[in-house]
C-alpha cells in the first residue's frame, strides 16, 4: 500500500515532492511483538481485562491508514 504515490510523480519528470501528513497520531512508541504474533494469544488476552494491549486493533490500524 502506497500512501504517498511518489513513484508515478517521479516518472512524469517531477523532481521535488513535498509530503505533509496532517492527520498523524503522535504515537512514536516502539512496539516489540517478538518473533511472531499469534492470533490465539491476542484472542485470549483480549478476554483478560487486566492485560495491557500492545497489538493495535484492526479498527485502529484502518483508522490510521485512512
Amino acid at each position: 500500500m502506497d500512501n504517498t504515490p511518489i513513484g508515478p510523480l517521479r516518472s512524469t519528470g517531477i523532481r521535488d515532492v513535498i509530503v505533509v501528513d496532517v492527520g498523524a497520531v503522535d504515537d512514536t512508541s516502539a512496539r516489540n511483538y517478538g518473533d511472531s504474533v499469534s492470533g490465539w494469544w491476542i484472542f485470549i488476552n483480549k478476554l483478560n481485562p487486566f492485560y495491557e494491549r500492545t497489538v493495535p486493533s484492526m479498527t485502529e490500524i484502518s483508522g490510521r491508514l485512512a
